[in-house]
C-alpha cells in the first residue's frame, strides 16, 4: 500500500560543517515563573509559549513550514517572555489547579510511532557487505510542572525540595505525515514519514535542534543483493541523547539480513552512538520499554526493509 500522503521532498538543512558556528542547539530545561509570567521555548520550526496564572497553566504554540534559511530554525531554552507576545493568541489548552505549581520543565521525548525513512536513492547492499545509514527524525517536546519548596538557610536539608514532575502535554516539533509500512493493508502498520532522507555520510545529515540522528547499520549475510527504498525505524524503542554541541542522537541500530527476503534481525545498541561528538547526556528513556526477549521479537517485526514495495 502506498503512503497515505505524499512525502515532502528531502531537504538538506544544516550540514555538520556549519554546526561549529551555531551558537545554540539546546532548547530543553526548566524555569521558575511567578503568577502572570510567560515562558517562551523555541525548537526549530516550533515556538511554544506557556503562561502561568494562580490557578492554571496556559499553553500556546505556533509552527511553521520547513524553513530554508539557516537562521529560521533556531533554538531557545525556556526563558521569560513579554506578555505582549500572547496578544490576540488563543491558548491551545489550559491546565487547572487549586494552586498552580511554579516551575515549568521542558524535556525531550521520542515520537509515539515508528518512522519510515527513504535513502536519497534506492540502495543495493551486496552479499557480505555492511553499510551505515544515518537518518534523522523529529522529536517531541514535553511540558511538565513541578512544585518547589525552598528551605531556610542554615538547615541540614537541601536548598529546595521538588515534587515529581506532572506532565501537562506533549507536541511534535515538526508535524509528520502518516504512511503505511507493509506489503498489504493487513500485514503492516501505521507509521510516520520523515521529510529528511537517509544518508551514507554523517557530514550530510541535517543538524537541526528538533531532529535526532540514528545510525542504522545494515549487514547483508544473504547470498543475493539487498535492494531497498525505505527503512522503518522504531523510534519509540530508542532513547534520546545530546552530544557536546547540543545535537540530538538516539541509540544506534544494527540490522542483519540472514537469508533472502525483506526481514532482518535487529539489535539496539546501548548508550550513545560512537559517532556523537564529545561528552553526552541521556535526555529521555525509550517511550516503549520491554524485556530483552520481547524487544528482539518486536524489532524483528517492526524494523523491516521495504524491497520494491509500492
Amino acid at each position: 500500500m502506498s503512503e497515505t500522503r505524499e512525502r515532502a521532498p528531502a531537504r538538506t538543512g544544516l550540514k555538520a560543517a556549519a554546526d561549529e558556528s551555531r551558537p545554540e542547539l539546546k532548547w530543553w530545561g526548566s524555569v521558575d515563573m511567578p503568577s502572570g509570567g510567560v515562558v517562551r521555548v523555541v525548537a526549530g520550526p516550533t515556538r511554544v509559549w506557556v503562561e502561568r496564572r494562580s490557578n492554571d497553566w496556559r499553553v500556546f504554540s505556533a509552527g511553521s513550514d520547513w524553513p530554508d534559511e539557516r537562521d529560521a530554525c533556531p533554538a531557545e531554552r525556556p526563558h521569560e517572555a513579554a506578555a505582549e507576545e500572547l496578544e490576540e493568541r488563543v491558548p491551545d489548552v489550559r491546565f487547572c489547579f487549586a494552586d498552580a505549581p511554579t516551575r515549568l520543565v521542558v524535556s525531550v521525548a521520542q515520537a509515539d510511532r515508528a518512522f519510515v525513512v527513504r535513502p536519497e536513492t534506492r540502495l543495493s547492499v551486496g552479499p557480505g557487505e555492511r553499510v551505515t545509514l544515518y537518518v534523522s527524525t523529529p522529536t517531541w517536546m514535553v511540558l511538565s510542572v513541578e512544585r518547589v519548596a525552598r528551605k531556610r538557610p542554615g538547615t541540614r536539608h537541601k536548598a529546595e525540595e521538588r515534587s515529581e514532575p506532572q506532565r501537562l502535554t506533549e507536541l511534535p516539533l515538526e508535524r509528520p505525515s502518516d504512511t503505511w509500512f507493509g506489503r498489504n493493508t493487513v500485514a503492516g502498520e501505521l507509521c510516520y514519514a520523515t521529510r529528511t532522507a537517509g544518508y551514507l555520510r554523517l557530514d550530510e545529515v541535517p543538524r537541526l535542534p528538533h531532529l535526532a540522528i540514528t545510525p542504522v547499520t545494515i549487514e547483508n549475510k544473504a547470498a543475493d543483493p539487498l535492494e531497498f527504498e525505505r527503512v522503518q525505524v522504531p523510534v519509540p524503542l530508542l532513547g534520546v541523547y545530546a552530544d557536546a554541541t547540543g545535537a540530538l542522537w538516539t541509540n544506534a541500530l544494527s540490522l542483519t539480513r540472514e537469508t533472502s527476503g525483506d526481514l532482518a534481525a535487529v539489535k539496539v545498541e546501548s548508550g550513545v552512538p560512537t559517532a556523537a561528538r564529545g561528552a553526552s547526556e541521556r535526555l529521555a528513556k525509550p517511550r516503549s520499554e520491554g524485556s530483552k526477549s520481547s524487544v528482539v521479537r518486536a524489532f524483528s517485526r517492526l524494523l523491516q526493509i521495504g524491497a520494491n514495495t509500492p
